[in-house]
C-alpha cells in the first residue's frame, strides 16, 4: 500500500514493567545489560511502557518512556535516566 512515509520516523523497541518485574532483580540496568539479559532483542532505541506494574527498585537508562512508565518506576523508589539518540 502507497502513502506517505515520514522520513525520520523513530522506531522503538518496546520493554514493559512487567517484563522487567518477572524477569530481573532490583537493580541498576542499561541499554546493554538489558541486551546481554535478552530482555531486548533488536538495535532499535528502547521505549519503558507501563503494561503491568513493578514493584522492585530499578534504575533504569534508555532511550524513551511513558509517563506513566516513569511514575510507577518512581513510585516504587527506583530511577530513570534518558539516553541520547
Amino acid at each position: 500500500m502507497g502513502g506517505f512515509k515520514h522520513p525520520r520516523r523513530r522506531t522503538y523497541e518496546p520493554l514493559n514493567l512487567d517484563v522487567l518485574e518477572a524477569k530481573l532483580d532490583a537493580g541498576e540496568y542499561d541499554v546493554a545489560a538489558l541486551r546481554a539479559k535478552k530482555i531486548i532483542r533488536t538495535g532499535n532505541p528502547v521505549k519503558l511502557l507501563s503494561r503491568g506494574a513493578v514493584s522492585k527498585k530499578f534504575s533504569l537508562s534508555v532511550h524513551a518512556t511513558s509517563a506513566k512508565a516513569r511514575m510507577a518506576v518512581e513510585q516504587a523508589g527506583g530511577s530513570i535516566t534518558i539516553l541520547k539518540q
